[in-house]
Formats: C-alpha cells, structure tokens, sequence
C-alpha cells in the first residue's frame, strides 16, 4: 500500500512538472510570496526495509497531532519552492509486547513483557517545491478560485522519542532519546511525497487541504529498534501519514513597495506658487 502511494504521488509530480505550460506573471519583477499554517492528524503507518516491504508492526499506534508553518515564493505562476517547519506528535501501547530487540539490545537484555507505553515527537525543518496545476495569479482572477498541487519534500528530522513501562510509574523508562539520560535527539533524512487542494476565497487568503506520506530514514519512530531472528540490526525506515487543514496568505512585497514609495513622492512635492494663487501676495 506504501509503495503504491508512493509511486503514485512520484507519477503525477513528476507528469505535471512536463505536461503543463507555465505561464509568467504578468509584471515579472513582482516578489510574490505565500505563508501558510496547517493543523491536523498524523499517522504512524508502517516500518519499511530497503526494498519498501513492510514490516509487522511491534506496538499499536494511536492517532496524533501535527501542525506545521510554511513560507514559499511564487515562480513562472506555478512553482512555490519554500521552507517548512514541522512539529508531529506519536504515540501507542502494546499490553502483551513482544520485542525483537528482547536479549539483544542493551536496553532489552532483561526481556520486556509487561505492558509498555511510547511516546514520539519529531521536529522536521525541510526544503520542499510545490507544483501548482493551475496559475497560482490567474489574468482575471475570480472571487473564488480553487486550485491543486503536488509537492516534493527532504529535510532533517529531530527526533524525541521514549518508551516505559504502561502500569509502572516509578520505574525508570526502558529507552529514551532526546530527553533524560540521553539529552542529544536524533537526527535524520526525511523525505515526503504530498498534494492538496487550495481555495482562496479573496486574492490574499484561502484555505488549504493537504495530505502527505513522509519518509523517515531511521527505524525508531515507535522508540524500539528492530533485530532479526539471528540477532542482526535491522536498518528500517518509518513511515507516517498526515492529513491537515490550514490557511495561506498571498504577499506581493514589491506592489506595496512600489504604491509606498509612490505615496511618499506624492507627499514631496511642492505646489509651484503662481501670480494667481493664494499667498503670493
């Protein structure tokens, strides 16, 4: 299933990058800029080999939250290249674990069998390009304008993760990250495929609807590592999901540059004094 959507999402950026005509804005040195701010739910979706099969999951995971801001500037009316700022939240249990990590991780040399609890929050700054299907400044721009796009992503991800145990308060965690005993997060590559919808309901806001499958090179989402029957690491991604909500503001630096600057010559200049107007005499 993650392959496929994978696949898919790659297809239809990659096709709208060659199959649509780009078209320039009208006043080319305009600086048109858009920010933007979405909330929404994340998904732990699976772990992955190499090959992208897909592992049996260890814990259950739960719904979580994630919200991010974005700033991007607008080229050839259909490009947004820009920068991201995300923050996601996971969590899950497991009452009856049963870890592949138990006797070979130094964390898991005392099998863990009791009921356990985890708790993740990742914290990605990225690079991404956006590829919107129709011109982002249309020539006669309606009220109501309703666009899509698709978007590529790669950036860093931070992540804080720690797993206890579900029922024992008092004992120490089993493996933390980021916090406690190891204060340093980890830190990886992360990559994303995503597309959404944007209706903008007046030339500067609209709204946003986004969906995405994001890509984390590490396989400690979930705070347990993985190990095969022998006792090898096994190096797998995580993967996860989001569906947002939000609102962008379109910013047209030079127009408001270009009408200051205008205003304030305006206010300089003198009226020249004539025989007829008032206060010659």
């Amino acid at each position: 299933m993650i392959m496929k959507q994978l696949v898919l999402l790659l297809i239809c950026f990659l096709v709208s990058l060659s199959s649509y005509p780009q078209v320039d804005l009208k006043k080319k040195r305009e600086k048109i800029w858009n920010l933007s701010s979405c909330i929404g739910t994340a998904f732990f979706t699976a772990e992955l080999n190499h090959g992208l099969s897909v592992l049996k999951p260890e814990l259950i995971h739960l719904p979580g939250f994630t919200a991010n801001i974005s700033a991007t500037r607008i080229f050839k009316n259909r490009i947004e290249p820009g920068v991201s700022l995300e923050f996601s939240t996971f969590n899950g249990y497991n009452n009856n674990p049963d870890f592949s990590a138990n006797g070979f991780q130094y964390h898991f040399r005392n099998p863990v069998t009791d009921p356990v609890k985890y708790s993740t929050q990742l914290v990605v700054p990225s690079f991404y390009v956006r590829y919107n299907f129709k011109d982002v400044l249309p020539p006669k721009r309606r009220k109501y304008y309703l666009n899509y796009f698709v978007e590529a992503r790669v950036g860093a991800a931070f992540l804080f993760t720690g797993l206890e145990y579900k029922y024992k308060p008092e004992e120490p965690p089993i493996f933390v990250k980021g916090k406690g005993v190891q204060p340093l997060p980890g830190l990886n590559a992360q990559y994303s495929l995503g597309a959404g919808l944007r209706f903008d309901y007046n030339p500067k806001w609209g709204l946003l609807l986004l969906a995405d499958i994001n890509i984390d090179n590490y396989d400690s989402l979930d705070a347990v590592h993985n190990y095969s029957a022998s006792g090898g690491r096994l190096q797998l991604m995580g993967a996860y999901s989001r569906i947002m909500v939000g609102a962008s503001y379109t910013l047209n630096t030079q127009k408001k540059k270009s009408s200051l600057y205008k205003r304030f010559r305006k206010s300089r200049r003198k009226p020249q004094k004539t025989p007829w107007s008032g206060g010659f005499w």
